[in-house]
């Protein structure tokens, strides 16, 4: 399918494209997502699913268990909007602000195939093993941010109290211009269509792109087995749909690439073999799965053995985490103290 769009709709688009995903990205900023109660919430509630309780009634009660005042505040509607006969993932989508990218499309991906206990469960422990990652590349950003104004306000009282409030008004400026380019810099990288290439740039790198492959690979292949065991959609359909549970817009490209082939009469070995970003051993795997007839048990490989290489990263992370917030808070004290001794 032609999915170019005409030279005179493209800046449209575009300008469209970024504010849309501005809207959806600024609450996420000053909000860190609520992981652990999400982990809490998606297993309880994946259980009670399991055990075969009632769908509206078992969200409320998990509901209501949840640490997250604002996913318990946000979903406080969510159990009339099923009873309206609504979807799961519909009724879920007023704390889209706070829920990781993938959350809501997995949940949409599991209730397509009837395999809702299984994606929440899944969802569980997807969310407590990125917990420290995420985390991590929070504080890694919002703690010298917090150190850096705290610095810049009390150069600019050090200049006001010294008779220089133009010096002090212009220290306030020169900060709030830095991290007025750096948000610039970082909406141009993560939400505009350049992102596939800082994707692509990441997947290159030595350690990150181990780990950007093996989080897309566990999301991706987690999904279409569960797809495959219910045999509820066309191939072509069930890529599209594990493809939304993908972050890495360079993996997504080529896995939309992987779609068009098989809608051109390629197999589906053939088809993954364009997908270049996953690595040559998953590839082989999806050939001999695809001449052999067992791409339920390969799926269901690719997604275990992909999760089991996050685990002890992840795990590394969680450990090397405190270490590494410490290093870089104290490289902002010292630089901050270091400026405040020149302004004194």
């Amino acid at each position: 399918m032609n999915r170019r769009l005409p030279e005179h709709q493209f800046a449209y688009w575009i300008l469209r494209e970024t504010i849309h995903r501005v809207r959806c990205w600024l609450p996420k900023i000053f909000r860190s997502q609520p992981l652990f109660s999400l982990a809490s919430f998606s297993r309880e509630f994946g259980q009670c699913l399991r055990v075969g309780l009632p769908v509206v009634d078992s969200f409320e009660k998990c509901r209501l268990a949840i640490d997250s005042t604002y996913l318990r505040d946000r979903w406080q509607d969510a159990k009339q909007r099923m009873q309206q006969g609504e979807s799961i993932a519909d009724s879920l989508q007023d704390a889209q602000a706070a829920l990781p990218a993938f959350y809501l499309p997995t949940v949409r991906a599991g209730e397509r195939c009837g395999k809702v206990d299984d994606v929440f469960l899944f969802l569980a422990n997807h969310c407590r093993l990125i917990r420290p990652l995420t985390e991590l590349l929070r504080q890694l950003w919002l703690y010298p941010l917090g150190i850096m104004g705290f610095g810049a306000v009390l150069r600019a009282l050090l200049r006001l109290t010294a008779g220089s409030p133009i010096d002090g008004i212009a220290v306030l400026i020169d900060f709030a211009g830095s991290v007025a380019w750096y948000f610039v810099l970082v909406v141009i990288l993560w939400l505009t269509p350049i992102r596939p290439f800082f994707d692509e740039f990441r997947l290159k790198l030595p350690w990150v792109g181990e780990l950007e492959h093996d989080l897309a690979s566990c999301r991706f292949f987690s999904v279409m087995t569960l797809l495959e065991r219910s045999q509820c959609e066309r191939v072509d359909t069930m890529i599209r749909v594990a493809t939304r549970t993908v972050s890495n817009q360079a993996i997504v490209n080529q896995l939309e690439a992987v779609v068009n082939r098989l809608g051109d009469g390629y197999t589906l070995s053939e088809a993954f073999d364009t997908a270049t970003h996953l690595d040559e051993q998953t590839r082989q795997t999806l050939r001999s799965a695809d001449l052999s007839g067992t791409l339920l048990e390969s799926y269901q490989y690719l997604a275990t053995q992909a999760e089991s290489r996050l685990e002890p990263r992840l795990r590394w992370i969680q450990a090397a985490s405190a270490k590494i917030i410490t290093v870089v808070v104290i490289y902002c004290l010292l630089g901050e103290a270091i400026r405040l001794a020149f302004t004194t």
